[in-house]
């Protein structure tokens, strides 16, 4: 099974939380591991759907090679602590669509 959007989206808050107060860029965020997603067009979209709600932030890039780079803004922290917290339970990760197995790490 494929990785969901939203098991995409916790995994992109959770590297970037990692990282808090430091920006990143697209590249650095899919190096980060296939948790993310391996096409760097769906990534692109998946981190303007996240600025777009407020989630984290985006700049141009120092590196004029990576264009844009991100980081978490507090909504975007507030949001994944929840979602770890609901993801916790079994029967929603099930109707999520994620793996029962997998486990997200905790920032």
């Amino acid at each position: 099974m494929k990785s969901t959007s939203l098991e995409k989206n916790i995994n992109i808050l959770i590297y970037l939380k990692k990282f808090d107060g430091d920006w990143k860029n697209t590249q650095e965020i899919s190096i980060y591991s296939n948790k993310v997603t391996l096409n760097r067009g769906r990534l692109d979209e998946e981190l303007k759907q996240l600025a777009t709600r407020g989630l984290i932030d985006d700049r141009i890039a120092e590196n004029p090679k990576a264009k844009l780079e991100y980081t978490i803004l507090p909504r975007g922290k507030k949001t994944l602590s929840t979602l770890l917290d609901i993801m916790k339970n079994p029967d929603i990760k099930h109707m999520a669509e994620i793996k029962e197995n997998v486990q997200f790490e905790e920032v």
